[in-house]
């Protein structure tokens, strides 16, 4: 299956976060950004508000996200 676009997310939670977007369509990456946080509360609403735009714009796309490797609990 071909995607349309490819999201790659580094979720640090606390530290640097980043996240990616590259199209398939014309073979560059569209979107980059790397930011820091000191909660991981404002780690994930950063991405939920950066994936809830992706979602309004290329609602008709194909897309593939890869999230790297993470710990879903601290315990």
């Amino acid at each position: 299956m071909q995607y349309d676009l490819i999201i790659g997310i580094d979720p640090a939670g606390i530290g640097n976060n980043g996240i990616v977007i590259y199209s398939n369509e014309t073979n560059r990456i569209i979107y980059t950004e790397t930011f820091n946080t000191t909660h991981v509360f404002e780690s994930k609403n950063r991405f939920k508000r950066i994936l809830s735009i992706i979602k309004e714009q290329f609602f008709d796309k194909k897309i593939l996200v890869i999230v790297e490797n993470f710990f879903l609990s601290s315990k």
